[in-house]
C-alpha cells in the first residue's frame, strides 16, 4: 500500500513498476494480493473478472528479491451503494476474523 511507515513498504519494493496492485501482505513465503474495485452494482462480476485477468501473471512482475514467493490473488469489489463482495476466502487465507459487511445476494 502507499503508506509510509517503518512497518510498511510500498508495493514498488515487491513489484516492478509494470504492476501496481492495491494491497500486498507478505507472510512467510507468500504474498497475499488484494485488488480493490469500486464499481456499479451491475458491474461487480465483470470487474472481478477484469482484475483477475489483469493480475493473473503477477509473478512475472516480481522484483528479484521476491521471485521465490508464492502469490495468492484476491479481489474486493465495493459497489457505489456500499455493498461489499464476499471477503471470506481472503480473511480465511490470512487467518483473520471474518469481516462483517453487508453482502450481495
Amino acid at each position: 500500500m502507499d503508506i509510509t511507515s517503518e512497518k510498511f513498504h510500498l508495493a514498488g519494493v515487491i513489484f516492478k513498476a509494470t504492476a501496481r496492485p492495491d494491497t500486498v501482505i507478505r507472510h512467510d513465503s507468500e504474498l497475499f494480493v488484494l485488488e480493490l474495485t469500486v464499481c456499479h452494482e451491475s458491474n461487480l462480476m465483470p470487474s472481478k473478472t477484469y482484475k483477475l485477468n489483469k493480475y493473473k501473471n503477477l509473478s512475472h512482475h516480481l522484483n528479484n528479491e521476491y521471485k521465490h514467493y508464492n502469490i495468492r490473488l484476491f479481489t474486493l469489489e465495493v459497489s457505489t451503494l456500499g455493498f461489499v463482495s464476499d471477503t471470506d476466502e481472503f480473511t480465511t487465507a490470512l487467518g483473520l476474523s471474518k469481516l462483517h459487511v453487508p453482502k450481495l445476494t
